[in-house]
């Protein structure tokens, strides 16, 4: 059950691919697709979001039917102006998924296990980036941002859908310093 695969990541959250990195890539993104929407909607209400998807289960054409999720879904901006002017804006959950799944691939591929134990890659010309040095930390922030509006709008509810079920984990940004 996947709504991304390896060929959905291009531009910003670009990986090098070819048939090995790909079966990898497709396995960190069926392990960490459920984890990051779950802690997003909770578990019931992930459960709910997932039996809503047509077609099920969750394909890369797979999209929710229900108002209330279609709505958290996709990409939205919101204009708010009740204290100060502010603008919730949401990427949608594919390219929220895909900001975690680079950063959690990124993170996990710096080393390599074999068998004398965690190695790394020497090359004659050039030396491994750090995490800190790539786009890891800054596109998980980027997902953080689409997750923290996603449940602004669950939580703040502008249009009277049924989020009862909602019981999300709050997430914050990621720093190196």
């Amino acid at each position: 059950m996947s709504f991304l695969q390896p060929s959905d990541f291009i531009g910003i959250v670009s990986l090098s691919s070819n048939e090995f990195s790909d079966i990898q890539m497709q396995l960190y993104i069926d392990r960490y697709e459920p984890i990051y929407l779950t802690d997003l909607l909770g578990c019931e209400f992930y459960d709910e979001f997932i039996a809503d998807l047509t077609p099920t289960p969750a394909v890369p054409t797979s999209v929710p039917t229900d108002a209330k999720f279609t709505q958290i879904f996709n990409p939205f901006c919101i204009d708010e102006s009740t204290y100060s002017q502010h603008q919730h804006i949401s990427e949608g959950v594919l390219s929220m998924l895909k900001f975690f799944i680079y950063f959690e691939f990124a993170r996990d591929n710096q080393f390599t296990m074999s068998l004398t134990g965690a190695t790394k890659n020497n090359f004659s010309n050039s030396e491994r980036a750090r995490i800190v040095e790539t786009r890891a930390i800054d596109n998980y922030n980027l997902g953080i941002c689409t997750y923290n509006e996603i449940q602004w709008y669950i939580n703040d509810n502008p249009v009277p859908y049924d989020y009862d079920l909602y019981n999300g984990i709050p997430k914050e940004f990621m720093t190196w310093l």
